[in-house]
């Protein structure tokens, strides 16, 4: 018989959604330069992912895309097997720091970030 205390907990399962992007492409607000081109991710739920990258490489309208909020160009993303848009309400992110209040607490700049976005 094995001691449980000794090996540790047994694994949980992590939470959150799979996001997929396959051949994903965007351009920029009005439409006249590229800035995603052949995007595909798969990111596991858990997993921790960052975006970096330089001013103006895309990493907003990456994220606005990822979220639902903008409609990709060309390819797809997928939440666990669904398209973004139909879960809108449930999706977010936080972008840029010039809406993050660094007196508010984390769970209240995400209120107040979702109050401030379109139905």
């Amino acid at each position: 018989m094995t001691d449980r205390s000794v090996i540790g907990p047994p694994p949980t399962t992590p939470t959150g959604v799979r996001l997929e992007t396959l051949a994903l492409g965007q351009y920029a607000r009005g439409g006249t330069r590229e800035v995603l081109r052949e995007v595909s991710l798969h990111i596991a739920p858990g997993q921790v992912t960052a975006i970096a990258g330089s001013s103006g490489a895309g990493k907003t309208t990456l994220l606005e895309t990822l979220a639902g909020i903008r409609r990709p160009a060309s390819g797809r993303v997928l939440h666990d097997g669904a398209d973004p848009a139909a879960l809108r309400s449930a999706l977010g992110f936080v972008p840029q720091d010039d809406i993050i209040h660094r007196e508010l607490a984390l769970a209240r700049t995400l209120e107040y970030a979702a109050r401030l976005r379109p139905s």
